[in-house]
């Protein structure tokens, strides 16, 4: 959470340079902040943090609007070329929220934007290393990012159709799992290694479309063995978002998400060895 202040507000760098931390007196107590930069969407504000993995957080998305709002014509174009895809269509058509994020994720992709970044200067030198190159970068990427979410789209109509009564373990399930993948505020909280292995994981469940009628037992008794697996994340994790967990639960998260593939789909490799002691080792950190 963020503490409510009078703020600095602006378009461009007009925060000097901003401390990692502070402290802060408060009704006769100590109080440890962090300032950090916060995107409100048209502008970027200075603020206090309560807690630093937060501020961390919102600063380097801040950082990456700011650095969109330098490169208004690139965003623009890309704004143009969105319109035009298929799959942004299909399921951003309603979304101005979710359009938005999509347009400040290639920015933050491809510029990565450090929590160090607390000066014009550093914020200047960021910008030069990694403008020369956005455009092109940035229209390759919102390309992939179409094509996911149009996956995305057929594998929601699948789960539409009739399914036979004998699937419906793997309905839910598969139901439970795009909607964890695809949370909401997802193309801001997935992580950028995770975000990349997303077509894997849903060229995963269209391959345990293609063959579970010929071997339902095995699908539902892999489905069973998921279930506790899950329950203790989500028991963990509490409604906390993702930016807010320990390292080990997030990966241990997409550990999960690992193993679903070597369960469903081995055929198409798995990112990191995954099996099930390795996942029991991986929560034994969190």
């Amino acid at each position: 959470d963020h503490i409510e202040q009078p703020d600095t507000r602006g378009r461009e760098w007009l925060f000097g340079s901003i401390p990692s931390v502070r402290e802060e007196q408060r009704h006769g107590m100590t109080m440890r902040v962090w300032p950090a930069l916060k995107d409100e969407t048209d502008a970027v504000a200075l603020t206090l943090f309560s807690d630093e993995q937060d501020g961390t957080f919102h600063h380097r998305w801040a950082l990456a609007r700011l650095v969109s709002f330098r490169l208004a014509i690139q965003m623009r174009e890309l704004e143009q070329q969105l319109a035009r895809l298929p799959g942004c269509q299909k399921v951003l058509t309603r979304d101005r929220k979710a359009r938005d994020q999509l347009l400040l994720r290639l920015v933050f992709e491809h510029f990565l934007p450090d929590e160090t970044v607390r000066d014009e200067q550093a914020f200047n030198a960021m910008l030069e290393k990694g403008r020369g190159d956005f455009l092109d970068a940035a229209r390759k990427r919102l390309q992939q990012l179409d094509q996911l979410l149009n996956d995305w789209r057929t594998l929601q109509q699948k789960l539409e159709k009739n399914f036979p009564l004998a699937w419906a373990h793997a309905h839910g399930d598969i139901k439970q799992q795009l909607a964890e993948l695809f949370m909401p505020g997802w193309l801001q909280q997935v992580p950028v290694e995770w975000l990349c292995e997303y077509p894997r994981y849903l060229r995963a469940i269209q391959l345990r479309f293609d063959k579970i009628g010929g071997q339902i037992s095995r699908d539902r008794a892999q489905t069973l063995e998921l279930v506790p697996l899950w329950e203790q994340l989500q028991r963990r994790a509490g409604d906390k978002p993702l930016h807010q967990w320990p390292a080990p639960l997030l990966q241990y998260r997409y550990l999960l998400e690992e193993y679903r593939v070597s369960l469903f789909a081995q055929q198409l490799g798995t990112k990191t060895p995954v099996s099930e002691k390795r996942l029991r080792q991986q929560w034994e950190q969190c």
